[in-house]
């Protein structure tokens, strides 16, 4: 149970803070063994590595291995998962399903190359902005992985991340690129309900980004400090609103 409430409150920390932006090129791949818990993580080729955000993907692979024990895989997410979970709950049984988030592959798609590699499965393209992409994949070990372009990809059981998008409307996966460049793409995941999702700052105008098929990449202003993002209905109603204050999107 210790375990447990450890591994929520670091991947808790994953979705809204710093530490969140584990911008290193890993692929996380978290085994589900409570008798001998381990961590298995894969190198992807760099694509815009830094020296800095090798050492925050470092860290989050210590903290990862030596803080997580997770129950066995169960062979299916619960039957009545809410929020974000609710989204991929028929995914995480049924790739095919016809009710699953965004949609398949198609040829003029330019998907990492590791992600249709190894024996993956189930890929599917949730969002896409500014030449960014969210892709979401079936791992051979049955864990199921969400990549951030080409740059991040996060890998759990099904059981793990329904504890973890449960109860939420959006969930932050996190940036990517370059701290202090002019834009930065914002990864994330979102309920059946939300339509769209909205970015504040502290001076100027909102942004707003699609995200209606389960995931968002929202171009954040560099230029200007992001305070919160609102994931926002059909009406424009405030669905769950989370802070950005602790990202550091326009750092030099």
């Amino acid at each position: 149970m210790r375990a447990e409430v450890e591994l929520r409150e670091t991947l808790d920390e994953m979705a809204g803070s710093p530490s969140g932006d584990a911008r290193g090129h890993v692929l996380a791949a978290m085994a589900s063994s409570a008798a001998a818990p381990t961590s298995t993580w894969k190198t992807i080729p760099p694509a815009r590595a830094t020296p800095r955000y090798r050492i925050r993907a470092a860290l989050l692979v210590v903290l990862l291995g030596s803080l997580i024990a997770i129950p066995p895989v169960r062979a299916a997410i619960s039957n009545v998962a809410t929020g974000v979970a609710g989204t991929f709950a028929d995914y995480f049984t049924d790739q095919d399903s016809e009710s699953a988030p965004g949609r398949p592959l198609e040829e003029t798609d330019a998907p990492p190359k590791w992600l249709t590699q190894d024996g993956r499965t189930g890929q599917r393209l949730l969002a896409s902005s500014e030449g960014y992409d969210l892709f979401v994949v079936r791992e051979p070990s049955g864990h199921f992985g969400f990549a951030l372009d080409n740059s991040v990809g996060l890998s759990a059981s099904a059981a793990s991340w329904e504890r973890q998008l449960s109860a939420h409307e959006i969930r932050i996966l996190g940036p990517i690129g370059d701290p202090g460049a002019a834009e930065v793409p914002l990864f994330g995941l979102t309920s059946g309900d939300v339509e769209t999702v909205r970015v504040d700052y502290e001076a100027g105008p909102s942004d707003e980004a699609d995200a209606q098929t389960g995931g968002f990449v929202a171009i954040i202003d560099g230029t200007r400090q992001a305070t919160d993002l609102t994931a926002l209905d059909a009406d424009g109603n405030e669905l769950e609103q989370l802070g950005l204050e602790k990202f550091d999107f326009n750092s030099e």
